[in-house]
């Protein structure tokens, strides 16, 4: 990811990429809209940030380079800083492990900045540069939430297929094994909820509290879709957790009973066989005076009484509805 990227989203030159740092620091001096992508990460940001873009006090330039983020958004003079997250479709990566984007932005000037690569970003700079661009900072701010939200609905698709399954399974060919699935699914639910309920809260502060001054009405009401759009998302998330703790207790339902279904067979065979036990040990204790020792259809015999003791049994347990 390069440590400065930036491209002209107004004038002749809309979207292409200053020629050198000369120009791209004449261009900010002018009233043209810019849009500036930097890497978080990289040590120069910082003084690239002090040196060229001198309104932006250094509190608004710590809130920027912070390692840590949560979406959020806060109106500051003429400008905005927002903080917003998308899913992680990088190689290896965990969707749910959502990457920050930090927004500044005012009338002219428009700064975004990653940690790590951001498929949105990527998605945007190609609409920009076929000639899609947006034409105000509003614009772009709708643009950018919009992707981030769509993104976010596709992942949302992913896990609702997953818990399908999950239900499906439990309710079809229920297995300890699902256990895992379960709660790996709910491990994606609540972090992934995690950042998309702090966004929720952030649109709704710029829509609801203190509208940036870039922003027409009729931007504020795009981004007031894409905020129905998010709450929608959480709401399902919600219905997710719930749907999973549900198919959690019903897994656990259906193996107790399994469970409690073996031992109470275990316990009928025991029952049948108990006095079967009995019997044989009391005729084959050593000692004198056991009958028919001397007779040769005694084993036949005791074989008979068995089988009457068990029969006997079965009719039992079969009037009592045991069996």
């Amino acid at each position: 990811m390069k440590t400065v990227s930036a491209t002209f989203l107004t004038g002749e030159k809309a979207g292409q990429e200053p020629e050198d740092e000369r120009e791209l620091v004449a261009a900010l001096a002018e009233k043209q809209l810019l849009w500036i992508h930097l890497d978080a990460g990289a040590a120069e940001t910082r003084l690239w940030l002090e040196q060229n873009l001198k309104a932006l006090d250094p509190t608004t330039i710590d809130a920027l380079l912070q390692n840590e983020t949560r979406p959020r958004a806060e109106t500051l003079n003429d400008g905005a800083l927002i903080n917003l997250r998308g899913v992680n479709t990088n190689p290896g990566a965990d969707p749910e492990d959502m990457v920050s984007i930090r927004i500044w932005a005012d009338e002219c000037r428009i700064v975004t900045l990653t940690l790590r690569p951001l498929a949105t970003i990527t998605a945007l700079q190609e609409e920009v540069r076929a000639g899609n661009g947006a034409g105000t900072s509003g614009d772009f701010v709708c643009r950018l939430s919009e992707l981030l939200c769509t993104r976010i609905e596709g992942f949302l698709r992913d896990l609702e297929e997953r818990v399908d399954f999950l239900e499906a399974d439990v309710l079809g060919e229920p297995d300890q094994a699902l256990r895992q699935g379960i709660t790996d699914a709910r491990q994606d639910v609540i972090l992934f909820r995690r950042f998309v309920a702090p966004q929720r809260d952030a649109l709704a502060y710029l829509l609801h509290f203190r509208s940036p001054a870039f922003m027409s009405s009729k931007e504020l009401r795009r981004l007031s879709e894409v905020h129905d759009r998010v709450v929608r998302v959480v709401e399902e998330l919600d219905e997710f957790r719930d749907r999973l703790v549900v198919i959690r207790d019903e897994l656990a339902n259906v193996m107790s009973e399994r469970v409690n279904r073996n031992l109470y067979l275990l316990s009928v065979i025991s029952l049948i066989f108990l006095p079967l036990g009995f019997l044989t040990g009391l005729l084959g204790i050593n000692v004198g005076g056991i009958p028919g020792t001397s007779e040769p259809v005694s084993f036949w015999v005791v074989c008979a009484i068995c089988i009457a003791v068990v029969a006997l049994l079965l009719l039992v347990l079969r009037r009592k509805n045991w069996i």
